[in-house]
């Protein structure tokens, strides 16, 4: 069971128990939309916002993946040259790489949001 699936199911839960308890004037028949209204509405923005989506569609990943193959071209091409790459160069490569990487674990092992 996804994020999702685990959280339309508690939203579920939650309207029938108070559709049923006899001091919400709420008839049992509205439980269905009521449910099929909150997730359509809340579950994609919680999903969103406690990085639970899946990994491919995560803008995070999109941006780094984009760095690393942007860094590991950039630092082919120096070698692949004949030459050895000037130390500016070289250093600029290796960081993109290395925040591009760091940044892929960091978005792939994040259980929560910062600050949470």
């Amino acid at each position: 069971m996804d994020a999702k699936q685990a959280l339309e199911e508690k939203i579920a839960l939650a309207v029938i128990g108070a559709v049923r308890d006899p001091a919400v004037p709420a008839d049992a028949a509205a439980a269905r939309p009521i449910i099929n209204a909150v997730s359509e509405k809340i579950a994609p923005a919680i999903v969103h916002a406690t990085n639970n989506e899946p990994i491919w569609q995560s803008r995070v990943t999109i941006g780094a993946v984009a760095g690393l193959i942007g860094g590991t071209y950039g630092l082919v091409l120096d070698f692949l040259d004949g030459t050895l790459p000037t130390a500016e160069s070289l250093t600029a490569q290796v960081v993109v790489i290395a925040g591009a990487a760091l940044t892929l674990y960091g978005r792939w092992a994040a259980k929560k949001p910062l600050g949470d």
